[in-house]
């Protein structure tokens, strides 16, 4: 293990150990930005503002991986080797943006987790996640198309934002588990009514509470966008 990946890990065991949030360090690293919107914030960068000195440990002990409950690698200047994330097995949330992942079996033993945010990667299966039931919120925007079937049965889903999918029964099926959600996907369009007008994809966003279904649709063809709006309370569902 080389030593910024080593930093890395002993500054997530650090935050873990003293309950300074996610939501704390971004808003320590947009102070940092603030200054300097070119410059890029790190670990390092960002425990110097909060006037923390990580101590250099030589070995990282199974007790210590177990202390992490959240891992952003947006405080990562580079892209690290993930094996070690195995190892944390009290990891609730995963921020890996821009980490040119394929996949995700870096987080496959990681089945407590409850939010993964993955944008901007070349992400293209997500079967690593079919045994984790505790998934509340799933990030996978900007990343090729994929199939949502891994998911499908998950009862915990509150935030979905994908890109595009293969299939949208997986979609449907995801919804009609889980009684308060959102859903957020892009599936391929085609021709309409109208002769020689064709939309290549849409945009949908479904939002369910319990009292009623909100759909949201955007036909985008080049540039164009426009949105229908349906709702469909629960009275009018049951009388179906």
């Amino acid at each position: 293990m080389d030593d910024y990946t080593r930093y890395i890990i002993l500054s997530h065991i650090y935050w873990s150990e003293n309950e300074i949030t996610v939501e704390k360090l971004k808003e320590v690293a947009s102070e940092i930005k603030g200054k300097d919107i070119f410059m890029p914030v790190d670990a390092q960068k960002v425990n110097l503002k909060l006037g923390i000195n990580i101590l250099y440990k030589e070995e990282i002990t199974l007790d210590d991986y177990q202390k992490i409950k959240f891992l952003s690698f947006n405080f990562s200047y580079k892209i690290i080797d993930l094996s070690f994330v195995r190892y944390c097995s009290n990891l609730e949330e995963v921020d890996v943006h821009c980490f040119k992942l394929e996949n995700l079996e870096a987080f496959r033993e990681n089945r407590l987790l409850k939010k993964i945010s993955a944008s901007n990667n070349n992400i293209a299966n997500i079967e690593a996640l079919f045994e984790h039931h505790n998934l509340e919120h799933v990030i996978l925007e900007n990343n090729p198309p994929l199939s949502l079937k891994p998911l499908a049965h998950l009862t915990k889903i509150n935030t979905l934002d994908i890109c595009l999918i293969d299939d949208e029964s997986y979609v449907l099926n995801l919804v009609k588990l889980n009684s308060n959600c959102k859903v957020n996907y892009i599936t391929n369009g085609g021709p309409t009514d109208s002769d020689n007008f064709i939309f290549n994809y849409y945009q949908i966003i479904i939002k369910k509470t319990e009292n009623q279904i909100e759909i949201n649709i955007k036909k985008i063809e080049t540039t164009t966008i426009y949105t229908i709006e349906t709702k469909i309370t629960k009275k009018l569902q049951k009388d179906k």
